[in-house]
């Protein structure tokens, strides 16, 4: 057992011993933040490391947007998977959340966060969300100076379950790889910006 999960109250409902680590890439600029792993993680140890549906899902916008996978980081708010969701409360998420965020600012390299869900929203925003509808496909700065992300769907909407009965079950999928999209172009605007400004400091120079 890690310092991780000495303090945590959700010892005596977790299914392993040692967390399920983030897939932090070095140089990646892109963090993929969900809520929390699955079993399949547990083989290897890492997020998205076992064949499921989520895994597959977040390689399909990956692909479909044509970011490099190299580029991409993935992570989740808890490291740890229980018995039941039903025994996961805020506080379990703050506590993990804490340790991502350290993960986060040890890769100088991140510029942006794509937010999977309201767990992954409130953690990088620091702010409370009670509608994914009212803040999607929005930027927001972070709790990390220089880091902005974008919240989305969550995946346990988009391929845990059925999706949404009224409007159809692949609208969000669709909106959340346009949010992603969104993000790409967002940061290369940003990137363009920022080598407009150093040019100009460099001729004042």
């Amino acid at each position: 057992m890690t310092d991780l999960c000495k303090e945590c109250g959700l010892r005596s409902y977790k299914v392993h011993e040692q967390p399920i680590a983030p897939d932090m890439k070095e140089g990646a600029e892109i963090l993929f933040l969900s809520d929390f792993p699955l079993e399949e993680d547990l083989e290897f140890g890492r997020v998205l490391s076992g064949l499921h549906r989520r895994a597959s899902f977040l390689h399909s916008i990956i692909k479909n947007t044509k970011l490099n996978q190299d580029n991409v980081s993935h992570a989740t708010v808890l490291r740890c998977i229980t018995k039941s969701k039903s025994v996961l409360k805020k506080e379990h998420y703050f506590h993990c959340g804490n340790y991502i965020l350290e993960d986060i600012k040890n890769h100088e390299e991140l510029k942006a966060v794509v937010c999977f869900g309201s767990v992954a929203g409130r953690l990088m925003t620091g702010k409370e969300i009670d509608s994914i509808e009212k803040v999607r496909g929005q930027f927001f700065d972070t709790v990390i100076p220089g880091v902005f992300c974008i919240i989305t769907y969550s995946l346990g909407l988009m391929v845990d379950s059925s999706g949404c009965g009224g409007c159809g079950t692949n609208v969000q999928p669709y909106l959340a790889r346009k949010d992603v999209q969104t993000l790409k172009k967002e940061l290369k605007r940003r990137a363009n910006e920022e080598r407009k400004a150093q040019a100009r400091k460099d001729r004042k120079e």
